[in-house]
């Protein structure tokens, strides 16, 4: 099915990059559904924006009965769902924050992708965050959400079947630090094991909900440390 998309990353002046993302939505099937995902997983696991209101990061649903070691799946191919919050004002509302720290373009590239827009790497102590919005209504692309209020730059943005848009805007905003959660017998996709897991490079993806509702990621590069005895 055709796809309307916004491609968009976090890259230096030196090629090195984060990981990159997508906000789509397919049209001709009149759903304003819309989706964001990590490209690095392949459409292996999204962010669902479904017109219902009901939220979702789930596995894709085709893919996730091959995507893990036998005897290590998940009881459920959904890993959060939630209710769409309230819009911050009449038809529009905050969905989802991908938060980008400024240690996180690690990933040297010979040459950048053109078809994505690369945003600069915030300062120390700063995260790019990457929001995006949907609108009830087409909004004039000179006043993309945020603009004054929160000083966002636009990325980019489409129109959704059956009326409205959705907005990629970026900010510069104060850094949260992350720390995975100890796991005591982690999972691992197929063909995946431990020493993969603790290899250099290893970079991770965290999902939440925000006070406001909103659903928010952070990626990056992560230290994996095993316990003694373990």
């Amino acid at each position: 099915m055709p796809e309307r998309a916004v491609r968009f990353g976090v890259a230096d002046s030196e090629k090195r990059r984060a990981a990159s993302w997508k906000c789509l939505t397919y049209f001709g099937s009149s759903k304003k559904d819309v989706y964001v995902a990590c490209r690095a997983l392949a459409g292996a696991i999204k962010l669902s924006l479904h017109e219902t209101g009901r939220w979702h990061v789930a596995f894709d649903y085709a893919k996730f009965p091959t995507l893990f070691n036998p005897g290590s799946e998940p009881p459920t191919r959904f890993s959060g769902v939630w209710e769409r919050p309230a819009p911050i004002v009449e038809g529009l509302t905050l969905a989802c924050r991908i938060h980008t720290p400024w240690y996180a373009a690690t990933i040297q590239e010979q040459a950048l992708d053109p078809e994505i827009t690369w945003i600069d790497p915030a300062s120390a102590g700063q995260s790019v965050e990457v929001a995006v919005f949907l609108s009830k209504q087409l909004i004039d692309p000179n006043a993309w959400p945020g603009r004054r209020s929160m000083q966002t730059k636009l990325v980019g943005w489409f129109e959704l079947d059956g009326g409205g848009s959705a907005w990629v805007v970026h900010r510069c905003c104060p850094a949260i630090e992350q720390k995975l959660p100890p796991v005591s017998v982690p999972r691992y996709f197929r063909g995946k094991a431990e020493s993969d897991f603790l290899a250099p490079g290893v970079r991770a993806i965290a999902w939440g909900v925000h006070d406001d509702g909103s659903i928010v990621f952070q990626e990056g590069p992560v230290v994996v440390t095993k316990n003694a005895g373990s």
